[in-house]
């Protein structure tokens, strides 16, 4: 019996018009796959949790990660300083500030608090 074999398959990834890297056709991150998995998620649950998603997919995402361990090290810290970076402009945002404590007045008033 032959049994032909592709050699080379494609991985789902794509850059959308804002730059973040996406799995497939879907709006889920190739962060956000490779945190949970690094979270002790198996493809399965993956897909669980992001049904826009299809299980080759994953797979092929993972196995590309796992055959590419520095890429995705530098990939995550990359987006892990961007995250910082995010969560520093809004804490100085005065819009943000202001909505901060608008909550706390309302969680104060209510008395949970």
């Amino acid at each position: 019996m032959t049994m032909v074999l592709e050699t080379t398959t494609a991985v789902p990834l794509r850059h959308d018009q804002g730059g973040a890297v996406r799995v497939g056709q879907t709006r889920v991150t190739l962060n956000t796959v490779i945190y949970a998995w690094q979270q002790g998620n198996s493809a399965e649950e993956i897909l669980e949790q992001y049904p826009a998603l299809n299980l080759a997919d994953i797979h092929a995402v993972l196995a590309w990660a796992l055959r590419n361990p520095e890429t995705i090290k530098t990939y995550m810290q990359g987006c892990a300083e961007q995250e910082a970076q995010a969560i520093r402009q809004l804490e100085v945002d005065p819009k943000v500030q202001a909505f901060h404590a608008l909550l706390r007045e309302r969680i104060k008033a209510k008395g949970l608090r």
